[in-house]
């Protein structure tokens, strides 16, 4: 009986004892390996700083070719600067770590002993960053930028600051605005600015909670369906099967269904185009620009806006503003007159037949090639690009030289 309370007395005693020696042993174990734990802490991050060194570069490779870093990995990037890793390492300084006690007789125990346990926890902790890489490495550094909502058009045109034509643009974003209308047609004359008024448009909604989403596409003479749909699909980040042009309408049928207040603008349009056979929703807006208002009728679109060519007055505004006081000169004043009456309202024939004027004249003499000169650097366009353009449209319309 004596012995089986011995027993249940002394066991818990001895319970206890090894635990208070375990633990003892442990903190022993901390001052005995502080050296060892420091310079494991140093070396671990060493080599989160060399892996970060090279994950680092990786991205900028990556940024350079329009892509960015998934989000975790930016979120490591940022939780291992130099400066984040260094500030860890502030309290392993030399003075902290030669601290003494007892007038400088003997080490701080009690200062090496937080600091060695500091130092193991802070190695697992940047061990495990360490390990993080080796994830990515699976999952992948970096991805493809989505594409833009809306893509600004930002191809110089000549009309854009020029001719704003306000009453076809208020005319343009009140039928967008007007939920009971879901597809609209321009149309008008080649050259005339049916394009530049839809890329204005284009650009004017970027921010604007209208649309979450605005496509534009060009369809021109001879469409070609499967064209049509993988520049949509582009850029809405979807892949199309490499198959007929029915399944595919399909597949971009489905993922625009998805999407909300979507904007699609068909550009250049010469046929009537089943929307359908493209993959376009019923329930998304549509405009089309075609030079043919029976385009409009046969795709039944709902609003049909005409863009009416330039008056002379105006086409004689965007001609002598570019040309400056060189076209009002007593021998071009009435070729220029002529060019502007030949050129029908045609901004495009305007500013082309303008370019040919000033090249038949450079080669006059060296005072008045300054300045049509300076003329032609204040221009939108260049004759160099546009010479065999210039040549044609100057054939075509045989203008007065």
């Amino acid at each position: 009986m004596a012995l089986e309370i011995l027993a249940i007395v002394v066991t818990p005693i001895n319970d206890i004892g090894k635990c208070l020696f375990g633990a003892l042993k442990q903190q022993i174990r901390y001052l005995t390996s502080y050296n060892t734990n420091i310079q494991n802490l140093r070396s671990q991050v060493s080599e989160l700083k060399l892996t970060r060194e090279g994950v680092q570069t990786r991205v900028e490779a990556a940024l350079r070719n329009l892509e960015e870093p998934f989000r975790n990995v930016q979120n490591w990037l940022e939780d291992t600067t130099e400066e984040k890793l260094d500030e860890q390492l502030r309290d392993f300084d030399e003075a902290n770590i030669n601290k003494k006690c007892f007038k400088g007789l003997c080490p701080d125990l009690s200062s090496r002993l937080r600091l060695s346990k500091q130092a193991v926890r802070m190695t697992e902790t940047f061990h495990t960053l360490q390990e993080k890489v080796n994830d990515f490495l699976v999952t992948g550094i970096t991805h493809l930028r989505p594409p833009p909502n809306i893509e600004l058009v930002r191809r110089p045109t000549i009309v854009a600051n020029i001719l704003p034509r306000d009453s076809l643009m208020n005319d343009l974003m009140k039928a967008l605005k007007d939920s009971n209308i879901r597809s609209i047609g321009v149309h008008g004359m080649g050259g005339i600015g049916k394009t530049t008024l839809v890329e204005k448009i284009n650009n004017e909604l970027a921010g604007h909670i209208l649309f979450n989403k605005v496509i534009m596409v060009i369809v021109s003479k001879d469409p070609d369906l499967r064209r049509i749909q993988e520049d949509i699909a582009q850029r809405l980040g979807l892949n199309l099967p490499d198959s007929s042009t029915e399944i595919r309408a399909n597949r971009l049928l489905e993922r625009l269904e998805v999407e909300e207040k979507m904007l699609i603008i068909l550009d250049d349009v010469w046929e009537p185009l089943k929307v359908e056979d493209i993959g376009l929703p019923g329930g998304c807006k549509l405009i089309v620009t075609t030079r043919m208002q029976k385009v409009c009728v046969q795709m039944k679109l709902q609003k049909i806006i005409k863009v009416e060519p330039l008056s002379e007055v105006e086409s004689w505004v965007l001609f002598e503003s570019k040309a400056g006081g060189v076209v009002t000169l007593p021998n071009l004043e009435p070729i220029a007159q002529n060019i502007v009456e030949k050129c029908k309202g045609s901004w495009k024939l305007v500013t082309i037949s303008l370019l040919l004027l000033l090249l038949n004249y450079l080669s006059g003499p060296r005072k008045r090639r300054s300045s049509l000169m300076f003329s032609l650097l204040t221009w939108t366009f260049t004759p160099w690009t546009f010479s065999k353009l210039l040549l044609h449209k100057y054939q075509e319309k045989q203008l007065t030289r």
